[in-house]
């Protein structure tokens, strides 16, 4: 086995280089039924985690909307 000094190590390296971004890796972790209160309604959805594979990154996507048959404002129905 030759010493450390001899060994070329820049020759072992198989693998292209470039830079890590973990926002285009970006992938679905898991997803979950929510339950939310607005008032005196109840809101129902889904929310969504994503995260890269090295945990750099993060992002979580909720959105819900409230049925109610009483009367919501428009703008108060659903909430992202």
């Amino acid at each position: 086995m030759p010493p450390p000094s001899v060994v070329d190590y820049d020759a072992l390296i198989t693998a292209q280089e470039a830079p890590f971004d973990p926002r285009r890796r970006l992938q679905l972790d898991n997803g979950i039924p929510i339950l939310q209160g607005y008032k005196d309604s109840v809101g129902v959805g889904y929310r969504l985690n994503f995260s890269d594979p090295l945990g750099y990154a993060n992002l979580s996507v909720a959105a819900a909307v409230t049925p109610d048959t009483e009367p919501v404002a428009t703008n108060a129905r659903t909430s992202w």
